[in-house]
């Protein structure tokens, strides 16, 4: 494709007329010459008509070529046109070669005039020719366009045609054509060799009678190519990103692709188009660096786009982009990673660590490792410990992540638990959440130090014998352990100052080895404490005697220093069962010294105190006491259901000036009393689980 290139006859052109003599005589004028060459660089603009690299209209060359006139006339006519040659005549120059010429040309502000002078006795002719460069079987349009602007003369007529300038060959048809008015014509030929001569004549062909003139402005001459080859799209190539071949392949980046074009005649770069649908719509979008050799067209979205690249020329030949080698191109593009199941720095326990999963929707999987080793979506579960997971896909997209599983928990330990504790303790795994679960189903949470060990501090008379406590960890990956189960164990109750149930005091070791403080029971229901009663060393009487047992000494907790109290005897209920009880005491045999008995001594029981820390509404009943030397049980104290419960003393006296008396032993006068004897009985205290 060609762009048209007009010769043109302009003012600017034809300032003046620079001649070219058919033999190749240079003009004669300088100052011609130097006119002439404004018509060069005015249509310098245009591209090059035909394909030959001296045609440059930017420099003027001895190859450029340009208009020749001729003339003639009748009388003494040679054989042979005259040579053009150029003599200023008041504006107008004539076509000299024989004094007697009358042919003349001027310069127009639109165009070229040419001017006829006959007389009665001649005929007279002017031609213009121009040799145009050609290419071989290449047809061409000529478009001519003259009129008649004045006229004296009788009979007018023109002719026009095209030749083979080696050969002299008529490539259009020619004559002499009367003139009747203004002509635009057109025709075309093929040209046979590099060059051919074009050539406009004029004439008068009327012979007298009278003398005249005839002037012709020719206002527009222009030869194209006509142009009937489409453009071709020959070879397509990514120009980035590197290395990037398209097709079936995929890339990760926007990519470029350089289109490159042909045609004989040149390309007109603002006529490409590309096509992603098959060619059902066709658009200039995403194409780019347009030139006459080629196009860029660059694909940003993702998936794939497969392009087709037309291209028309402006004579109106338009590729086939379906036998065009090079104008279909495809091209994939993934941007985005593959996905996985498994997060970057999330740690794995035995519910979450799934078997790794892994796609790509586009582009699909390439490689993917784990810890090195080569894997396929859904068939490995994680084993405990760090790993990294590699995935790329086809386009060069990476998923690499680094993650923790950790499955295996084991059961956490528990030290004992008595009823009495205040605390649980053990070992679970470091940083672990501990959950103890107690017997009514309350939950006490806490947290496992660095080194395993955790304590949870449990609410006072929470914990009961029996009590059965769950215990589980869930370490930091959540991992949940299997139970530790510990069931509660009783143990002995501290006695407190029946005076003051809120200072704890411990018993006092007896001088005599034989009178020991037996320890409390080891029960959820217990007897904690009994006194021992004491009453001293007597005078022997004949009389009735009645003899006050001693206070109870017992050594504070606080400090270990000795207080006296009354005696008492400490009973806790530490059950769930709220059933209440009861408290009996047997005298197992009269007072005795070997086998010396003091026969009718009785001993009795007065003023029962009970005390505790325990709300009034659980308060037990308590009696008085006479006991049976014959071993009869005596009711000491009981409390109903719903009664009864926590830590109760019974304490005979509410003080020690009471207590001085309430525990009473009388022995008849008559009883046989042996000096120097000790006489001792032993008292069985029975708790039972029911009031009655």
């Amino acid at each position: 494709m060609v762009r048209k290139r007009k010769i043109l006859f302009t003012a600017t052109v034809f300032a003046s007329i620079f001649g070219v003599i058919v033999s190749g005589i240079l003009p004669k004028s300088a100052e011609l010459q130097g006119l002439f060459k404004n018509n060069i660089v005015e249509a310098a603009t245009l591209p090059n008509l035909v394909e030959n690299p001296t045609f440059n209209l930017d420099h003027q060359t001895t190859t450029i070529p340009f208009w020749a006139f001729t003339g003639y006339f009748n009388e003494g006519q040679p054989s042979e046109p005259y040579l053009f040659d150029l003599v200023e005549d008041n504006g107008w120059y004539k076509v000299s070669g024989s004094p007697k010429s009358k042919a003349y040309v001027k310069p127009s502000g639109d165009g070229i005039l040419l001017k006829l002078l006959n007389t009665a006795s001649s005929q007279e002719y002017i031609a213009m020719r121009q040799r145009v460069k050609t290419i071989p079987g290449k047809t061409y349009t000529v478009n001519l366009s003259f009129k008649l602007i004045e006229n004296t003369n009788d009979k007018l007529r023109y002719d026009w045609f095209v030749t083979d300038r080696e050969t002299s060959t008529n490539l259009t048809d020619r004559g002499f054509r009367e003139y009747t008015g203004p002509q635009d014509a057109t025709t075309t030929f093929t040209a046979m060799g590099n060059e051919s001569n074009l050539v406009i004549s004029f004439d008068d062909y009327a012979l007298g009678p009278i003398d005249g003139y005839s002037i012709f402005k020719v206002v527009d001459v222009s030869v194209t190519l006509l142009d009937t080859e489409a453009p071709k799209i020959t070879g397509a190539n990514v120009t980035t990103p590197e290395g990037y071949t398209g097709g079936t392949a995929w890339t990760n980046k926007n990519t470029s692709i350089h289109f490159t074009a042909t045609d004989d005649n040149g390309i007109d770069p603002t006529t490409y188009e590309v096509s992603t649908d098959n060619g059902n719509t066709w658009s200039t979008n995403g194409l780019s660096n347009r030139t006459i050799t080629g196009v860029d067209y660059t694909v940003t979205n993702e998936g794939t786009t497969n392009i087709q690249i037309r291209v028309k020329d402006d004579s109106g030949n338009q590729s086939n982009p379906g036998t065009d080698t090079g104008s279909k191109f495809t091209v994939r593009i993934d941007k985005e990673a593959p996905i996985t199941n498994y997060v970057e720095g999330e740690l794995y326990n035995n519910i979450t660590a799934e078997n790794i999963t892994f796609s790509d929707t586009l582009s699909g999987i390439n490689t993917a490792f784990l810890d090195g080793i080569s894997i396929t979506s859904g068939t490995v579960n994680p084993q405990d410990g760090a790993h990294n997971l590699v995935i790329t896909d086809h386009a060069g997209n990476k998923k690499d992540i680094s993650f923790t599983v950790d499955k295996t928990i084991l059961p956490p330990e528990v030290n004992p638990i008595k009823d009495v504790s205040t605390r649980i303790t053990g070992t679970a795994e470091p940083n672990s959440t501990v959950n103890i679960k107690l017997q009514d189903n309350s939950i006490l949470t806490t947290t496992a130090g660095a080194d395993g060990s955790y304590t949870a501090n449990v609410t006072p008379k929470t914990l009961y014998a029996g009590d059965v406590v769950s215990v589980t960890a869930t370490d930091v990956a959540g991992n949940t352990s299997t139970e530790t189960n510990v069931t509660v164990t009783a143990e002995s109750k501290m006695p407190v100052d029946p005076m003051n149930p809120t200072n704890p005091v411990m018993p006092v070791n007896p001088t005599d080895p034989e009178d020991p403080h037996e320890p409390g029971t080891k029960s959820a229901l217990s007897i904690d404490y009994v006194s021992n009663f004491r009453f001293g060393e007597q005078e022997i009487s004949g009389q009735n005697k009645v003899y006050t047992a001693q206070l109870d000494q017992v050594k504070q907790a606080s400090n270990e220093s000795i207080i006296q109290v009354p005696n008492f005897i400490q009973v806790t209920d530490h059950r769930r069962t709220n059933t209440g009880w009861k408290l009996t005491v047997q005298q197992n045999g009269q007072f005795k010294s070997g086998v010396n008995e003091l026969t009718g001594a009785e001993l009795k029981l007065t003023n029962p105190f009970l005390n505790s820390t325990t709300a009034v509404q659980y308060k037990p009943e308590a009696n008085t006491v006479i006991l049976d030397p014959n071993g009869a049980p005596q009711d000491v104290a009981f409390a109903d259901q719903g009664k009864g419960l926590g830590t109760w003393t019974i304490a005979y006296g509410q003080n020690k000036t009471d207590g001085a008396t309430s525990v009473a032993l009388f022995v008849p006068g008559a009883a046989y009393k042996v000096v120097g004897a000790q006489y001792k009985t032993s008292l069985t205290w029975t708790l039972a689980d029911t009031p009655l």
